[in-house]
């Protein structure tokens, strides 16, 4: 049993669960990304190809892998 489960009377099934996230800090988490994206595209002297677009991969693999774990019992 979750944490969930025991703090809410209806435990949210399926899609409805995403209305459950904790959204500011997965915010928070997108936008710190960002600067870091931001500040190696600077450094490559202005392009995505050196080390950019290899981090952006990365975080949307690390995201996606945190949705799908978040919507998993």
């Amino acid at each position: 049993m979750s944490y969930l489960e025991y703090t809410v009377k209806h435990v949210p099934s399926g899609l409805s669960k995403l209305f459950y996230l904790n959204w500011a800090l997965i915010l928070l988490v997108t936008a710190v990304a960002s600067i870091g994206f931001l500040m190696l595209y600077s450094v490559a002297g202005g392009s995505f190809d050196p080390w950019s677009m290899a981090q952006i991969k990365r975080f949307a693999l690390g995201f996606t892998l945190m949705i799908f774990v978040a919507m998993v019992p």
